[in-house]
């Protein structure tokens, strides 16, 4: 009936007449160039090119100046490897310590012990790793190829860092942060070139659940023994009298932001693990951190690590999920008032630690008005807060990792982190399609945790700390080299 009407027929020549007009006529034409040139435009874009994947945005990272640059020092590279060996060859404790990978040893030390020693010990062990990694590599190569775009990112973000020194017109104490990001990056650039294969990773893995042990024990004695507040911790609209523990730590939400990095990967052991005695020990570890999580009354800590693990669970761990559901709706008549108050705190708004982190904030933008381009350097918020402020709370960074990083590095150090972090992702998601493996729930373990810390990040600056600004980039590496030996094991498997 449709078809044979004659109205429908008299429009659809209608139509047809409009669209064969509209090919002819000289508009139509220009539009259809400019359409044409618009769609080339962005299928040469290198993030339209990430996002679909039509061509491997990879390899413009690899023809991109920073690359082919490093890749241009390769003629000094035998240079470098005769000067190594000169090294290696006529000192005998040198050669003993590459020899024997004693630059891993210090590794799993430095691990150990982040949470216990000064931050300087930890500068000192890190330079030691490092030259003996670059010894070592110059003396035996390595079979480990970092992805090409999150090479890239992460070479420009420490770009950044150079640069920020140079707009940096502070006090000279801006230098002894400069030495601290750039020894932290460096030390996250050459972790899967410390670690390399699965043993050495499940080692070091395995240590981190015994720092957490150690950690716990300490953060327990402080919830049942007390120890001493800092007035700044406490709420006073929620509690002046509670404890909220900080271990090792010396602040509750520090040791909150280390326990959201390291908990899913200890569930993550738990969960790969094929000996039941070892399943009980990770999971009475992991239940052990969590109760230091609740215990440290660090909002941000405990919605981050929320959030960790709903990733973990959804993403390798589905079989948990209804578990996950359970333990939250349990949760609100398990838990102590006071936990319970302190976590619905979150949503209600208008307490003392919030209008104290807006008061923060709107100095931060005033400040962002005058440095956006270029930032202030590293290390300046502190005195340019008191410029900023006016009457604003006293602070000394602006409680939110990204704003941090542009204020203190401008928009090119933003953009390179934003664009470093979803490189890293990227890479990361690819082990999820080797299903029941071992080492890809291990890897996406670790990016939970690195996105439940980041979350905090929203809240907090979690690299004020400097020992988890560390860790941040310790595991960065260790998600790389999970990676790369999950789609190793993964490929193997398929074939």
């Amino acid at each position: 009936m449709f078809s044979d009407s004659v109205i429908l027929y008299g429009i659809e020549k209608l139509i047809l007449k409009i669209k064969d007009d509209y090919r002819k006529s000289y508009i139509g034409s220009i539009i259809d160039k400019l359409t044409h040139w618009f769609i080339n435009l962005l299928n040469r874009s290198l993030i339209i090119q990430f996002l679909t994947s039509q061509i491997r945005p990879e390899d413009s990272a690899k023809n991109s100046s920073l690359l082919t640059g490093l890749l241009g020092l390769r003629g000094i590279y035998g240079l470098l490897k005769k000067i190594a060996d000169f090294i290696i060859g006529n000192s005998l404790i040198i050669n003993f310590m590459v020899k024997k990978d004693i630059n891993f040893v210090l590794f799993v030390l430095l691990v150990i012990s982040l949470p216990l020693a000064p931050t300087s010990l930890g500068l000192i062990i890190s330079w030691g790793i490092i030259v003996l990694t670059l010894l070592s590599l110059l003396h035996k190569g390595s079979t480990f190829k970092y992805p090409k775009l999150y090479l890239f990112f992460f070479l420009s973000f420490m770009v950044t860092i150079v640069l920020s020194q140079f707009f940096n017109t502070g006090p000279a104490e801006s230098l002894s942060v400069f030495i601290v990001y750039m020894t932290f990056t460096i030390m996250g650039l050459l972790v899967p070139y410390v670690v390399r294969d699965q043993k050495r990773l499940y080692l070091l893995l395995n240590s981190l659940v015994l720092t957490t042990i150690f950690l716990g024990l300490y953060g327990f004695y402080q919830y049942i023994f007390g120890a001493p507040m800092d007035e700044a911790w406490l709420d006073k609209d929620f509690s002046s009298t509670a404890t909220r523990v900080y271990s090792f730590f010396g602040n509750p939400n520090v040791y909150g932001e280390y326990l959201v990095m390291v908990l899913p990967i200890i569930f993550s052991l738990f969960y790969t693990s094929d000996k039941w005695i070892y399943k009980i020990i990770y999971l009475g570890v992991f239940a052990f951190g969590g109760a230091n999580v609740l215990m440290t009354l660090s909002r941000g800590s405990m919605l981050s690590l929320a959030i960790a693990m709903v990733i973990l669970v959804i993403l390798a761990a589905r079989d948990y999920l209804p578990a996950l559901i359970v333990l939250g709706l349990a949760g609100s008549s398990l838990l102590p008032e006071s936990i319970i108050r302190r976590i619905l705190s979150i949503f209600a708004g208008g307490d003392t630690s919030t209008n104290f982190r807006w008061s923060i904030y709107q100095a931060s933008f005033n400040m962002l008005e005058d440095y956006r381009i270029t930032g202030t350097g590293l290390g300046q918020f502190k005195e340019l807060y008191k410029i900023y402020s006016l009457h604003a709370a006293k602070s000394y960074h602006a409680h939110n990792t990204l704003l941090m990083i542009y204020i203190e590095m401008g928009i090119l150090g933003l953009i390179s982190f934003i664009a470093m972090m979803t490189a890293w992702t990227r890479d990361i998601m690819t082990t999820i399609k080797y299903k029941k493996n071992n080492l890809s729930v291990i890897s996406i373990s670790i990016f939970a945790g690195l996105i439940g810390c980041t979350i905090q990040g929203m809240v907090d600056h979690i690299w004020h700390n400097f020992d988890i600004m560390l860790m941040y980039f310790i595991l960065l590496g260790l998600g790389s080299i999970s990676a790369l030996l999950a789609k190793e094991k993964g490929e193997v498997n398929h074939e």
